[in-house]
């Protein structure tokens, strides 16, 4: 199960004294029919998970596009 596997990830980097670990699960690009290489907000649309210390409860990132990640991972983890 894929919780699990993240979770023991996360313990086990996780070890006293060191800075609060921050996950991001994602994929490198949507898809839209059985392609994803046109120009179409289907494929830019991605699965975005991030979790960790520095991330607001109950944060939501609509709209999210492959694009975006940097400019959200600098803000989040200032």
């Amino acid at each position: 199960d894929l919780d699990e596997r993240l979770e023991g990830f996360v313990e086990a980097w996780a070890r006293p004294g060191a800075r609060s670990p921050v996950v991001l699960v994602t994929s490198d690009h949507g898809g839209f029919g059985t392609g994803h290489h046109a120009d179409r907000p289907e494929n830019r649309r991605i699965p975005w998970l991030l979790w960790g210390a520095p991330v607001p409860a109950g944060t939501s990132l609509d709209d999210l596009s492959t694009r975006d990640t940097h400019a959200v991972l600098r803000v989040l983890l200032e």
